[in-house]
């Protein structure tokens, strides 16, 4: 356990005199490896990050770290050696395999809301678990003294729970996808958007949804009473909205379109979009949508503006295009008066914008990925880049003070990378995902690296509670079940101590 820890230390310093190390032999970055757009779209699939939990798919089982006070990471079906039968989780510091259920071979998709989590069996079912007072995990029915039929609701559910849709009849699904605070979306075979949850905030306005808060039972989304298809696995949403892109035309959309419908205060959807109406994005042939932000979110920890919200779009042709907030440089967009400080003043941006890394105008985008105030991007040569608000380290620079990146015109973004003790090495990326304020990627050596805020545990398996872990760190699986003693280690502190030496070197110098 020393060890592992001496070893945490190096490269927390390691990571932090970054920008200090001379090219060398030991900064020689790894070859990378050209990757495809339909296997990153596979990798991204595996990941999904709530708002203080994270989980993994990997060879069937989904693996969950984080906060489990609602029940969020799910029972264990590996039993300690002290416990008889499943056993509730908590921060054991390490990925814990979910409980299957009867009838459950495996796990073939996962998605994460604030304080629940749905899961996709290989028997094309739907499970979900979590806090459920608000519906995100869809109350299961018990039979009365009476012979009646009645929910049987509970505030905190630590096993999955089969999503049944009364008076519907057996319903199969393709994808779970992203989830907003207390809503979830389920795709089932035919391409339709199944919704479940507190929709409040994406104010549709469809008869059958408008003035709703909840949705107690899934219910299928329809534009004019119509049911709308799309295409497999291009489902995304955020606290407030959900995009996709059309298999097949509707009234007033071609198919092939891609749409969203929601909350649209920042211009995330574009300008001429309306709240909760499905709206064309005024783009062509786009392959990859990914919005996000708080989002009118009001439970957030640290919470600052309380709204904020923003869009990225790839096209087929891997051009990048942004809409939405833009304070803090997560559009990869600098206004002319930008500084290398938050951007004060700046206005949304309502237009759906191309973007450039200034000289290199030939990278092409096959992923992206959004915090709250941030947003990552992937190319396919591997390389992951961030740009805007970096408050827990998603910037994962090895910085743990706030600060903005801000893309300057004429300067290239620096890649994130790992360092392997106290050897910068570039990864070739192959998928990437975050939530509010922490993200997970899988490297091409078939690890999963987390970095951000660590409050409850959700990104790193050696500090269980807090500090924010500000560059990239692999995360283990658990065999066993077994909760793991570990030594709360304090990377802040650590961190703020290697630039002070270093700042003395330098001096000396």
């Amino acid at each position: 356990m020393k060890r592992l820890i001496k070893v945490a230390v190096a490269l927390m310093i390691g990571g932090v005199l970054a920008t200090g190390c001379p090219a060398g032999k030991r900064n020689r970055p790894r070859e990378t490896k050209m990757l495809t757009f339909d296997k990153v779209s596979a990798e991204t699939a595996k990941m999904a990050l709530g708002r203080s939990h994270t989980c993994v798919l990997k060879d069937g089982d989904v693996y969950c770290i984080g906060k489990d006070k609602a029940g969020q990471l799910g029972f264990s079906d590996y039993v300690s050696p002290t416990a008889k039968g499943p056993v509730r989780q908590k921060n054991f510091g390490k990925l814990i395999p979910v409980f299957k259920p009867t009838g459950v071979s495996g796990y073939m998709g996962v998605a994460a809301g604030g304080v629940h989590t749905t899961v996709l069996s290989k028997e094309e079912h739907v499970y979900n678990f979590g806090e459920g007072k608000k519906y995100q995990v869809p109350p299961a029915m018990k039979q009365t003294p009476a012979g009646e039929q009645q929910e049987a609701t509970k505030a905190v559910n630590f096993e999955p729970q089969r999503l049944i849709a009364p008076a519907q009849g057996e319903r199969r699904y393709q994808a779970v996808i992203g989830t907003g605070r207390d809503y979830s979306i389920a795709q089932d075979r035919d391409g339709r958007a199944v919704l479940w949850g507190q929709i409040k905030y994406l104010k549709l306005q469809e008869p059958g949804f408008k003035g709703k808060k909840l949705l107690t039972v899934p219910t299928i989304f329809t534009d004019n009473k119509k049911d709308v298809f799309f295409k497999p696995g291009s489902l995304t949403a955020s606290w407030a909205g959900f995009c996709g892109i059309l298999s097949r035309a509707t009234d007033k959309i071609n198919a092939g379109k891609a749409v969203c419908v929601g909350n649209n205060k920042h211009g995330q959807f574009g300008e001429n979009t309306l709240d909760g109406v499905l709206t064309a994005i005024p783009i062509e042939n786009v392959e990859i949508i990914r919005t996000g932000g708080y989002q009118l979110s009001k439970a957030m920890l640290r919470l600052r503006k309380g709204d904020d919200a923003h869009t990225l779009v790839i096209t087929n042709r891997h051009e990048l295009f942004a809409a939405g907030s833009a304070g803090e440089g997560q559009l990869f967009l600098t206004p002319p008066s930008s500084t290398m400080g938050s951007l004060k003043g700046v206005k949304d941006i309502k237009t759906f914008t191309p973007v450039t890394f200034g000289k290199e105008k030939d990278l092409k985008f096959i992923g992206a990925a959004l915090t709250a105030e941030g947003s990552f991007v992937l190319t396919n040569d591997g390389q992951l880049y961030f740009a805007g608000l970096s408050e827990s380290g998603e910037a994962a620079d090895g910085d743990p003070e706030k600060h903005s990146i801000i893309v300057k015109k004429g300067k290239a973004l620096k890649p994130i990378f790992v360092w392997d003790g106290d050897e910068k090495v570039v990864k070739a990326w192959k998928g990437i995902s975050a939530s509010f304020e922490h993200a997970c990627a899988e490297a091409d050596d078939g690890k999963f690296y987390t970095w951000g805020a660590n409050t409850f545990g959700e990104t790193n398996r050696m500090a269980r509670l807090g500090p924010d872990i500000i560059f990239p760190f692999p995360v283990e699986f658990s065999i066993d079940g077994n909760p793991q003693k570990l030594k709360p280690h304090n990377y802040a502190a650590a961190a703020k101590k290697a630039k002070k030496e270093a700042a003395k070197t330098e001096e000396k110098k």
